[in-house]
């Protein structure tokens, strides 16, 4: 007589366990851990979350020269604060990048966009836990030195 319950027993264990599974499974993989899509910023919020940084003058790798001003887009608010924290440091590097192009680079559109993911991704890597999303050139004037 105990052997047949036992067997029952084992037969309702085994389909718990195999329901639990699938359950966890179906929670785990499930839209609780889909990835999220970021919610775009109207362009009031992403003004609002821009440091614009001095004009800069800076020499090029060929001996030109750029004088422009770059603005910088947070992804939130502490991105903010750290982009301000670290302003110097940024214009440290910003001037050492430059020094790894050339005018006739900077001279196409493709140059630029180049300069501009460099850039998102350097001060991305000194940012302790903000994220850049964007770099925006304005006021950019290259003067050839030879």
């Amino acid at each position: 007589m105990k052997k047949p319950i036992f067997a029952m027993l084992s037969i309702i264990l085994g389909m718990v366990i195999v329901v639990g599974l699938g359950l966890g499974a179906y929670w785990y993989f499930g839209k609780s851990h889909a990835p999220h899509k970021a919610v775009a910023l109207t362009p009031a919020q992403a003004l609002a979350l821009q440091v614009s940084l001095p004009q800069m003058l800076a020499n090029l790798g060929d001996g030109s020269v750029i004088q422009f001003t770059l603005s910088l887009q947070a992804s939130n608010a502490g991105t903010k604060t750290e982009i301000t924290d670290l302003q110097n440091q940024i214009e440290n590097y910003l001037i050492r990048t430059l020094k790894g192009y050339t005018a006739a680079q900077l001279d196409k559109q493709q140059g630029f966009t180049e300069l501009r993911r460099t850039i998102v991704r350097g001060v991305n890597a000194m940012l302790p836990t903000g994220k850049v999303t964007a770099a925006y050139f304005s006021n950019e004037i290259v003067q050839s030195g030879g």
